[in-house]
């Protein structure tokens, strides 16, 4: 036989996908679609701009990683591994990036890649029995893998479709229009922070903490206090009113009990609150105490002194629409790929 003694290798290890009536050739119905949609668009169908992209964000992160001068020091170690993995991070969102643009000039390149499904991890089962273990396993996770993020891809885009829509009306939170999307957003963000593996509580309040002045004996933190000092609201440990700001979410992972704080600001310049504008730098970087009898649930009763937190998310409109699409894009950049690569390997 052409494609050796492997009689499945005819319908490209997945049978029940492909036909191969003459023995030569596997047709596969996601194949001609994209090589009709190659033809049709100038820039060629989704899968292929997507991987033009992923290449060149590849050589473009290994290229930025190869110009960070090696460690000489402790301190430089550090710096190359931060910098590493800003770049990393700073790839993966290109990546995102680039799916979605493949999927918005491309939509069928979705149904394409669900299509595609167990043509690697039929694959990877073929090398297994052939003994290539560690890459028949590489592609039967990979596969598992995509199809996961497909379901969870399928389900953020219905949760971004269904996104309250801002009705723009004048009178701020007057309007109860506005009242109302202010509060379906505030809802969807905290459904879009909170995972299956954590636990949540809503509206928390918090007193920052703030360090002593220089030379003051005793704690070397206090409680952080608002006091007007010529005419300027400032931050101190002692007179004036305390300083309280109230925020949208936090929540506490199941696994290592580490807090997120998550606050929603439902258009694009909402500003803080003047107590949040204070007391967020102030959170991150010295602490706070719970002033609220809400927040059992992610173990900070009442009085909790808490050190310094990681940094407030910031959710608005763009930010939660990215979060809620980044499963799809992951997924679509992801079957892509991989489509690409059996493209290359095909004679």
């Amino acid at each position: 036989m052409r494609d050796g003694a492997n009689p499945y290798l005819a319908f490209r290890a997945n049978p029940i996908r492909f036909s191969d009536p003459a023995g030569t050739t596997a047709a596969d119905f996601a194949d001609w679609w994209e090589k009709y949609e190659a033809k049709r668009r100038p820039d060629g169908s989704g899968e292929m701009q997507v991987a033009r992209r992923a290449a060149r964000i590849q050589q473009a992160a290994e290229w930025l990683i190869d110009q960070i001068p090696a460690g000489s020091s402790p301190d430089k170690d550090m710096f190359r591994d931060q910098a590493t993995g800003m770049i990393t991070t700073v790839k993966l969102v290109a990546d995102v990036l680039s799916g979605l643009m493949g999927a918005l000039d491309d939509p069928g390149m979705i149904v394409r890649g669900i299509l595609r499904l167990g043509t690697g991890s039929a694959e990877g089962v073929s090398e297994w029995e052939h003994g290539d273990k560690v890459s028949g396993a590489s592609k039967v996770v990979v596969e598992a893998l995509t199809a996961f993020l497909l379901v969870l891809g399928g389900v953020g885009a219905a949760r971004a479709a269904a996104m309250p829509k801002n009705p723009n009306l004048a009178g701020g939170l007057q309007q109860a229009a506005n009242r109302a999307y202010y509060s379906q957003f505030e809802r969807a963000a905290a459904e879009a922070a909170e995972g299956p593996l954590s636990s949540s509580a809503r509206q928390v309040t918090i007193q920052p903490l703030v360090e002593a002045p220089p030379g003051e004996i005793g704690p070397q933190v206090l409680p952080a206090r608002f006091k007007v000092v010529g005419g300027v609201k400032q931050v101190v440990t002692t007179g004036g009113k305390p300083l309280l700001f109230r925020i949208d979410e936090v929540t506490q992972s199941l696994i290592s009990d580490l807090l997120k704080w998550n606050e929603a600001k439902s258009t694009a310049t909402a500003p803080l609150t003047q107590g949040q504008a204070a007391g967020f730098p102030l959170l991150e970087d010295v602490g706070g105490i719970v002033r609220a009898h809400n927040a059992g649930a992610v173990g900070l009763p009442y009085g909790t002194v808490l050190g310094p937190q990681g940094a407030v998310n910031i959710f608005r409109p763009l930010d939660l629409l990215m979060r809620l699409l980044r499963p799809t894009a992951g997924a679509v950049t992801t079957t892509a790929a991989a489509d690409a690569e059996r493209d290359a390997r095909r004679p």
